[in-house]
């Protein structure tokens, strides 16, 4: 891995009017976050967990709740851009400003968060909430396909309540498509796949324009040099051997 890096001027950063800071500021964050927890989902999906039921079930569990994890994360990144990009009429200045596919992707947002759907129903009843309604209207629905087991391992971090995820992760998917579990599942990845990269577009973007108009530091002709971890190195999986202090109990 390489890596070049630009310092920040903390004068030059105070010197910047505070709407364009503070709008640096968040989407620079925003970006990170959300790379952080899409980086985390996609190691999570492509781990290799071993083919016991409790194995491929725990690593279901933390994808359902690590989609649901991105998709607040999305509504939270377009929350910060309409109060500091559209709110403080920034977009007014920097809409010519911004790169062409930005622009494009911005339009898109724009369309899309302007009405109701999929991600908006989860992120609203699911990503951080616990929506009694939703699992009560649709357990009677949810076909008992599924083992509702209970696992218990040798400290709490181990336990599982499979039947749980059966239901609530199930009306999740029962309100996308009450008829086809499968394809409310590639709806939701897909969508909140297609949102996350049109976002990810624009508040790279603004960073970048940011940084470059208002001169906050140049690029190092230093390389920083390390090996880094493959995707064929990353193992995450629910069930793990954990130092006692881990333990739940």
């Amino acid at each position: 891995m390489k890596l070049r890096k630009i310092a920040i001027s903390r004068e030059r950063l105070d010197q910047m009017p505070e709407d364009e800071r503070l709008l640096l500021i968040m989407a620079a964050h925003s970006w990170n976050e959300l790379t952080t927890v899409v980086k985390v989902l996609h190691w999570t999906t492509h781990t290799d967990t071993g083919n016991t039921d409790a194995e491929l079930a725990g690593r279901d569990s933390m994808f359902f709740t690590l989609v649901k994890v991105v998709i607040g994360k999305i509504f939270e990144s377009w929350n910060m851009l309409t109060a500091c990009y559209f709110r403080t009429r920034l977009g007014q200045t920097y809409d010519a400003l911004i790169p062409q596919e930005a622009m494009a992707a911005l339009k898109e947002l724009k369309k899309y968060f302007g009405k109701k759907s999929v991600l908006a129903d989860v992120r609203d009843k699911n990503s951080f909430h616990y929506d009694r309604a939703l699992v009560s209207g649709a357990y009677v629905s949810i076909e008992n396909k599924e083992a509702l087991d209970i696992y218990f391992g040798h400290n709490g971090l181990n336990d599982y309540f499979r039947f749980a995820d059966v239901f609530s992760n199930g009306a999740m998917l029962h309100a996308i498509n009450p008829l086809d579990f499968q394809r409310a599942m590639t709806r939701l990845e897909d969508e909140s796949t297609r949102i996350h990269r049109l976002l990810n577009t624009v508040l790279k973007a603004l960073v970048e324009l940011l940084v470059e108009r208002f001169t906050l530091g140049t690029l190092s002709e230093d390389v920083i040099e390390f090996r880094a971890l493959s995707p064929e190195d990353m193992r995450i999986t629910y069930f793990v051997e954990t130092p006692s202090f881990f333990a739940s109990n």
